[in-house]
């Protein structure tokens, strides 16, 4: 996710929408999936899929193309309305979670290790009573540091360098 601007003073925004790779990637999986299910409606001979493989790769395929292609996750701190929302959608139906930002109580930087090789460093909201909410995370220390310095200074919080405790 990254700090996207807005207008409003009172709100950071941090949003990930998957980028032109996951498109590049989803929309072939939706296309196989929507082909699949399509195959078995089309081929009534002996050498149709049965309904069950239909289904599974088909939907299966089609789900996951989708998220990849039009899913999106956004975080969005409220100053004015004292919330924190975390939101996922894929094509405007998801979940969405409200928490309040007074029960938040340090913005945290840490090391993260993906794929044995790939490092990233996401920025966090933490507190003793609060659920864990990483705002964003990049692939270089000082870019993460800047964005929790901005947050910190948005929220007045502490910030806390836990990358070497990785």
């Amino acid at each position: 996710m990254s700090l996207v601007p807005t207008k409003d003073q009172e709100k950071l925004l941090f949003q990930f929408d998957g980028g032109t790779c996951s498109t590049i990637i989803g929309l072939p999986l939706m296309a196989f999936g929507s082909l699949v299910v399509l195959a078995y409606l089309v081929d009534k001979s002996e050498n149709a899929p049965p309904l069950f493989v239909a289904l599974l790769f088909g939907v299966g395929f089609g789900v996951a193309g989708a998220t990849l292609a039009f899913g999106k996750e956004q975080v969005t701190v409220d100053r004015g309305l004292g919330l924190v929302t975390s939101s996922s959608t894929i094509l405007g139906l998801g979940k969405k979670q409200s928490f309040e930002l007074n029960s938040y109580e340090r913005v945290v930087i840490a090391k993260q290790i993906r794929r044995q090789t790939v490092v990233f460093y996401p920025v966090s909201l933490e507190g003793e009573s609060a659920e864990k909410i990483v705002l964003a995370s990049y692939p270089t220390k000082d870019e993460s540091v800047s964005i929790a310095n901005k947050v910190a200074e948005f929220l007045s919080l502490k910030v806390v360098d836990r990358v070497d405790e990785a």
